[in-house]
This record gives structure tokens, sequence and C-alpha cells, in this order.
């Protein structure tokens, strides 16, 4: 009886830890982050943000990441002068992310971080809203950009 409840109780601890960690959107603060931008210069996150900007957390062998980007890449016409900064962090190589910046809109900042893990994100693409530099809204899968109505993310 006792090794049932205990394979229970283990079970459980199991799947909480499960949700908790690659289901759940983790909380972050751009002003604790330190990226490295395309000269390779530190800088802080936080000091970087526009007033409202997306952060989207991405790996370039991401099947789900790729998808998003390429859905705001084509969508990106309807994003451009919405005032919103988007900025794309990855823990890929430098030759990697030089890759997807010379495909992707010129006003996308591609910005390299030394693992995503270290700031708690183990399930991408994770993408923040930020308003004021403060993150408002966090979302753990892929934005439909064709149909996202960005303006509600930041209200």
């Amino acid at each position: 009886m006792k090794s049932k409840a205990t394979i229970w109780i283990v079970l459980l601890v199991v799947g909480v830890f499960y949700l908790w960690r690659y289901r759940v959107t983790p909380s972050i603060d751009p002003a604790e982050i330190v990226v490295l931008n395309q000269d390779n210069q530190s800088q802080n996150l936080g000091q970087m943000l526009s007033d409202s900007a997306v952060i989207i957390c991405y790996a370039s062998w991401c099947g789900p990441c790729l998808r998003e980007l390429r859905t705001l890449k084509s969508n990106w016409p309807k994003y451009a002068n919405s005032g919103v900064q988007f900025y794309c962090i990855s823990d890929d190589p430098q030759e990697k992310m030089d890759v997807m910046r010379s495909n992707m809109p010129s006003a996308i900042t591609f910005l390299h971080i030394n693992s995503l893990k270290d700031i708690g994100i183990y399930t991408i693409p994770a993408t923040y809203f930020c308003l004021n530099r403060k993150v408002v809204d966090k979302q753990l899968e892929a934005i439909d950009w064709p149909n996202e109505n960005i303006q509600t993310k930041f209200n």
C-alpha cells in the first residue's frame, strides 16, 4: 500500500515539474538579461527595449520557431509602422544568427545570449510583450502573426 502511494506521489511531482518547466511561460526581467548585439558588444536588454517591444526567444533548429519567424516576415508590413520594436534572442552560434538576420526585415533586432536556459527558458518559441520595459504578456508557443492583434497585448 505504501509503495503505491509513493509511486503516485513521485508521478505527481514529475508531472508538476514537467508542466512548470516545459509548459508554463517563465517570467523574465529584461533589466537582468545581458545580450550580445551583432557587433558582439554586451548590452543590457532592458536598456535596449523601446516603449513597446516584442521579444521572441528562438533557435534555428526549432521548427515552430522558424514557422513563427517566417509568418512574421511575410506579415511584416502589418507591423512595420506599429511603433513596436521586435527583438529575436537566441543562443545559436553567431553564424546561424547572421543567416537569420539576413533573411528577415532589417528593423528586427537579432541578439545573442549565452544560454536561454540561464534565464529560465527551456521551451521555445517563447514570446514576451513588453511595455515601458516591463513584460505585460507572454506566450509559450508560436504566435500566429497573420491573425495577431498586437495592440491588445499592450493594453
